[in-house]
């Protein structure tokens, strides 16, 4: 996982780090101090395992963000093809059933529009009709009316007449 560029940073720095500790050993000569000596080597030790892990860190963080980074591509070209997909397939199937709905919706307009004129037609055909006959019955009506008022007159002025005979003849009597 470790790149070739932080393999040789890793070397350079080991390099570094033993120049140091060559130098250190090679001034004081081979007496030196044991504890100092392994106090170093431990400190020396440290570091490169530090540094390792660092580098183990960061490598496996460049990873995790390439993962991340394809992962997100995919996304997208999963996207894009749902888009195409859905601009070249879809939106002109919901048109064209925008349209056959239009056109269907216009039918039924028509349709609906001749049915009710013919029906308001034969409606006032019938209004017109009942209206002649409910005039013709009115008439009759009142011809009858207008006939029993004459016959109730002629018959009040019999009525009246002999009541009138009836009285002048009573007065005369008397």
């Amino acid at each position: 996982m470790v790149s070739k560029q932080q393999d040789s940073i890793f070397k350079d720095k080991d390099d570094f780090i033993n120049d140091i500790y060559n130098k250190f050993v090679t001034k004081f000569g081979v007496s030196i101090n044991f504890r100092f000596n392994t106090s170093l080597s431990r400190e020396r030790a440290s570091w490169k395992k530090t540094e390792k892990e660092t580098l183990f860190c960061v490598t496996e963080r460049i990873e995790s963000v390439k993962a991340e980074i394809r992962d997100t591509q995919i996304m997208k070209s999963e996207i894009l093809s749902n888009l195409e997909f859905y601009i070249n397939t879809e939106i002109p199937q919901i048109k064209a059933n925008i349209e056959n709905l239009n056109k269907k919706l216009d039918n039924t307009e028509q349709i609906v529009g001749s049915k009710v004129s013919t029906d308001l037609i034969a409606l006032a055909d019938f209004l017109r009709c009942e209206s002649a006959k409910m005039n013709e019955m009115k008439r009759k009506i009142l011809l009858e009316v207008n006939r029993d008022l004459e016959k109730l007159r002629l018959h009040i002025k019999k009525v009246s007449h002999k009541l009138l005979s009836y009285t002048s003849d009573t007065f005369c009597i008397m």
